[in-house]
């Protein structure tokens, strides 16, 4: 029984994503060309100069080392690396673009509840005001009891991901589903946004007139 050919190593490296970046590396073992022969290969040329400037330099070499060896396509790593994420890339831009419509539709659906809230309070709002109640204290009433909501809502959403957050991960390359950082950027953006659809019906609040609010009821 023949016995298994013996390696030796000579190095480790780092591991890298040979197939996908959304994958995990897998571990791979590198062995020399000469001790195991493939029928294609990748060359990659360091250079500081232009690459584009050195596709003629490139098939002179390799034909001057062995002209049975064609090369049949000569790109720039840039270019590589843009073909790989293509397709993510795109994905992204689109779950981005719904997520835009999502947050404006948000936001529109908020200052639509909170402008109806006001107007159904308008004589709360005129008696508040008749009794002494300043203009800044009709404005914090409003706003504090939209993003009363808006928190609930953004706690729902925070466990939502936790819970998710294994299914996200496969969709995510070089950030975690639950990166500290990019929750916290997305919870300011939403109550940025909350804030403002709520703070236009709660400012709107402030100019009620108390005489003609006590007069309407």
């Amino acid at each position: 029984m023949d016995k298994p050919p013996v390696r030796e190593i000579v190095g480790v490296v780092a591991d890298m994503h040979l197939i996908s970046l959304r994958l995990a590396p897998r571990p791979q073992i590198y062995i020399p060309h000469q001790q195991f022969g493939i029928g294609s290969m990748s060359i990659f040329v360091r250079t500081q100069v232009d690459p584009e400037s050195l596709t003629n330099a490139l098939r002179r070499t390799m034909a001057e080392i062995d002209k049975d060896v064609p090369i049949y396509r000569t790109r720039t790593l840039t270019d590589y690396m843009a073909q790989s994420v293509a397709q993510p890339r795109l994905n992204a831009m689109l779950v981005g673009f719904f997520a835009l419509i999502a947050l404006l539709l948000a936001a529109a659906g908020i200052f639509g509840v909170m402008s109806y809230s006001v107007t159904q309070r308008t004589h709360e709002i005129g008696i508040r005001i008749a009794l002494g109640a300043q203009r800044y204290d009709v404005l914090r009433l409003i706003v504090v009891q939209g993003m009363r909501f808006v928190g609930i809502g953004l706690v729902l959403g925070i466990i939502g991901v936790l819970v998710s957050s294994r299914l996200l991960q496969t969709f995510l390359f070089g950030i975690g589903a639950t990166d500290l950082r990019t929750m916290l950027t997305v919870t300011l953006v939403l109550t940025g946004v909350a804030f403002v659809a709520c703070l236009v019906p709660a400012r709107r609040a402030t100019l009620v007139d108390p005489i003609k609010a006590l007069r309407a009821e």
